[in-house]
């Protein structure tokens, strides 16, 4: 494994154990009656299963919400 790969894993939060992997899927959503998919990005532990949305995820996430929010 090189360096750059080795910097880009992050370790789990929950059991610091595990690699975070990077994982997309879609989420129903509702804004003003108006109902849709948005996709939404968090990392899965391989160790524990944990679900995490770090920053930058949450940030995507946010913005994909404000995005159907707006189209709505």
């Amino acid at each position: 494994m090189s360096q750059a790969t080795a910097s880009k894993q992050r370790v789990c939060p929950a059991c610091g154990e595990g690699r975070l992997e990077p994982r997309e899927s879609t989420q129903q959503v509702e804004h003003a009656g108006v109902e849709g998919t948005i996709r939404v990005r968090y990392a899965v532990c391989d160790v524990c299963g944990s679900e995490v949305a770090e920053a930058d995820e949450a940030r995507a996430n946010k913005r994909a919400m404000m995005a159907f929010r707006k189209d709505a």
